[in-house]
């Protein structure tokens, strides 16, 4: 109410099945006990980037959100965001991708450096011949073969670099199911000199930081937009399929994300619904978890108790913040 212009921007972290399922046939391991063994921190990372971005994506496309505010740098990672993290099922991927880059007006076709040298050699050569009939011989039509492969050599090779880069994330991306083809023609349309500099989440990057890179570049996007920061709700951990209810495997997929420099992260604010059965795994860890996580810095409630009157004044609370006028009671 303080601040009603600017607005929070909500992820719902509550629905692990499909990225399990991806996570377990990219490790290729059967047993799901000895799969939930190999998930990292990088791992809830990229989920919760990819509710983000996706969220983000949908909301740009439904309420007609102006990207005019956003400078090329932020339109270059939305962009990038877009390319790695976009899981929307609702239409081909790549026209939703593409009819995003329309919009942001960022690197129209005209301005593909690889294209333009192969279509201008192209077209040059075509020329030549069109004016100078007589240069259609057998023997020198070849020598004019010659700029055309030369000139299409460029875009040869950025689509090699393309489709090595598409592959290698896509090996990194674990929890999701990225179509590598479809990446591919995406990261074309970003120069070789900026992708070499961008936090690419690859099966080589396991360590995190370039995760933590893209967090940043996803929250400066939302606060040109104008959402102040974020909350992610993670819920529902005992409910996926491979879970089945079991406390270990409930701690091998949430204990990972008990890191102290990710749940500090600044801008971002993560709200853990956990059921009961971990704080018995909770109060067995040893001092190395404690070092990690910091659960005395987390602000940890259990058991999570609510009375009669209590539950009574949180419903009441929260009438009044969605009310319209606030200085009347709903």
């Amino acid at each position: 109410q303080a601040h009603p212009n600017e607005r929070v921007f909500v992820i719902s972290y509550d629905d692990f099945n499909p990225y399990l399922d991806h996570f377990r046939a990219a490790v290729r391991v059967r047993d799901a006990t000895q799969a939930l063994a190999r998930w990292r921190l990088h791992d809830h990372m990229d989920t919760i980037l990819a509710q983000g971005v996706t969220h983000l994506i949908d909301l740009l496309t439904t309420e007609k959100i102006s990207l005019s505010t956003l400078s090329l740098d932020q339109r270059r990672d939305l962009l990038l965001l877009a390319a790695l993290y976009d899981q929307s099922t609702g239409e081909p991927i790549e026209r939703r991708w593409d009819r995003l880059r329309r919009r942001s007006g960022f690197r129209p076709l005209w301005s593909r450096r690889d294209l333009q040298i192969g279509f201008g050699t192209t077209l040059f050569v075509a020329v030549i011949l069109l004016i100078f009939p007589s240069l259609r011989t057998l023997r020198i039509l070849p020598w004019f073969l010659l700029p055309i492969i030369l000139g299409w050599l460029y875009w040869g090779w950025r689509l090699a670099r393309a489709e090595w880069f598409a592959r290698d994330i896509r090996r990194g991306l674990r929890v999701l199911s990225r179509d590598p083809s479809a990446l591919r023609w995406e990261l074309l349309w970003f120069q070789p000199s900026e992708l070499g500099g961008q936090p690419l989440p690859t099966a080589a990057q396991t360590g995190g930081e370039e995760r933590y890179e893209l967090l940043r570049k996803f929250q400066g996007v939302l606060k040109t937009l104008g959402f102040a920061g974020i909350i992610v709700l993670i819920d529902r951990v005992d409910e996926p399929q491979q879970i089945e209810g079991d406390p270990r495997k409930m701690r091998a997929l949430i204990w990972p994300l008990l890191d102290h420099k990710f749940l500090r992260h600044p801008g971002i604010g993560i709200k853990l619904l956990l059921p009961i059965e971990l704080a018995y795994y909770l109060e067995k860890e040893d001092k190395e978890f404690y070092d990690r996580a910091r659960p005395d810095k987390l602000n940890l409630i259990k058991p999570l108790r609510w009375t009669g009157p209590s539950l009574y004044d949180l419903a009441g609370d929260r009438l009044r913040a969605c009310a319209v006028e606030p200085s009347q009671n709903g």
